[in-house]
C-alpha cells in the first residue's frame, strides 16, 4: 500500500489516541513528552506542534499561545475538538516549507514522527531543516525519535555525531525501515533515522543537543525512547562543534530510567570495567566519550593498570 494511501480517515482518527497515546504501553512516553514541554514552555512563548495529529499534546496546555498542523483533515478535526483556543490549525505537508514561519516560534515540537511517512531519508533531512528554520533564536526544537542503537547489541556499533568523524570505507547505519500492521491500517516502509543521524542534521543548526530518555515499561525488551532537545540556534556561518549532552543511565528494577551521578560516572567510565547494564543501553555514550579508536584511550588504560 503506498504511503499516501494510509487510512487516516475519521474512523482511524477516532481511535488513534487509544492506540498510540493513552494505553499502558505508550502512555508513559507521551507523558514524558508532556513533561518536557512543561519544563520549557512559558505563557509568553509561541509554540508550534508539527504533525500535531489529534492535538493531544497541545490539549495539555490550554491558555498558551500554541498552534499545530497535520496532513489529514480527520486528525485535524479531532485536534480542533479538544483545542478551542489555538492560534490556528492548518492542513499541511511537513515536507513543504513555510517561509513566513521562519524564526517565529519559541518552541517547535515534533513528537509523533510524521516525517517517518516520507519516501526517502533525504526528504526527512529537508524536514529537519524546516524545523530548525521555524525555531526562533533562543528557542527550542524538540524531536521524539526511535533509535536503532537501542535495539541492537552489536559490540562494534559506533556512534558518530559529526560527519568528519565517520571513517573511510566503514558503512554507517543511518536509519531503519519497518512495517506495522494494525486492524484497519498497514503502515509500510516507515523510516526512522538513527539518533546520530538526527544529531548530525540538527547539529548544523543548533550548538547544543540534549538527549532525554524514557524507558518503555513492557517486555520483551525495555527499550529506552529518546527525545532530542535542540537549543542555542546558530548564527549563519557558525560551524563550531555541537555540544551533545547524552547522560549515561541504568534501568532500575522497576524499569525506569535513573541517570548516573557524577561519582558513578567517574567510577564507571575511567577504565574499561564498565557495568554491562550501562553498555547495553546508551552504547553511543560509551563510544563517544571513551573513543577506544584513539591512542589516548589506551594510554589511560595502561596508566590505570600500572597504578600511575
Amino acid at each position: 500500500m503506498p504511503k499516501k494511501e494510509f487510512p487516516y480517515n475519521d474512523k482511524y482518527a477516532s481511535v488513534y489516541d487509544s492506540i498510540w497515546i493513552t494505553n499502558d504501553f505508550i502512555g508513559g512516553e507521551v507523558q514524558h513528552n508532556v513533561n518536557k514541554v512543561g519544563e520549557i514552555l512559558t505563557k509568553d512563548m509561541k509554540w508550534l506542534d508539527c504533525g500535531c495529529g489529534t492535538g493531544y499534546l497541545l490539549s495539555k496546555f490550554p491558555g498558551y499561545q500554541r498552534a499545530g498542523f497535520d496532513l489529514t483533515p480527520a486528525m485535524l478535526n479531532q485536534a480542533g475538538q479538544v483545542n478551542k483556543d489555538l492560534l490556528f490549525l492548518r492542513q499541511k505537508n511537513i515536507l513543504e516549507d513555510e517561509p513566513e514561519w521562519h524564526n517565529q516560534w519559541d518552541l517547535i515540537t515534533c513528537t509523533g514522527q510524521p516525517w517517518s511517512y516520507l519516501d526517502t531519508i533525504h526528504d526527512i533531512e529537508k524536514v529537519a531543516g524546516h524545523l530548525a528554520a521555524y525555531t526562533k533564536k533562543g528557542g527550542t526544537c524538540m524531536i521524539a525519535i526511535i533509535d536503532i542503537a537501542d535495539y541492537i547489541k552489536a559490540p562494534n556499533y559506533h556512534s558518530f555525531h559529526y560527519y568528519h568523524d565517520i571513517p573511510v570505507n566503514v558503512p554507517v547505519i543511518t536509519s531503519i525501515i519497518w512495517d506495522l500492521k494494525e486492524e484497519d491500517a498497514y503502515h509500510q516502509a516507515i523510516i526512522f533515522p538513527s539518533a546520530d543521524q538526527w544529531i548530525r542534521w540538527m547539529g548544523k543548526y543548533f550548538k547544543k543537543i540534549e538527549v532525554s530518555y524514557y524507558a518503555l515499561p513492557s517486555p520483551p525488551i525495555y527499550v529506552p525512547r529518546k527525545v532530542l532537545i535542540c537549543t542555542e540556534k546558530r548564527e549563519p556561518g557558525d560551524d563550531t562543534p555541537v555540544e551533545v549532552h547524552n547522560p549515561p543511565f541504568v534501568l532500575t528494577d522497576d524499569k525506569k530510567i535513573r541517570y548516573l551521578t557524577k561519582s558513578e560516572i567517574e567510577k564507571r567510565f575511567t577504565f574499561p570495567g564498565i557495568n554491562p547494564r550501562v553498555i547495553d543501553l546508551p552504547l553511543s555514550y560509551f563510544l563517544e566519550r571513551m573513543k577506544p579508536w584513539q591512542v589516548s584511550f589506551w594510554k589511560r588504560i595502561v596508566k590505570k593498570l600500572i597504578g600511575k
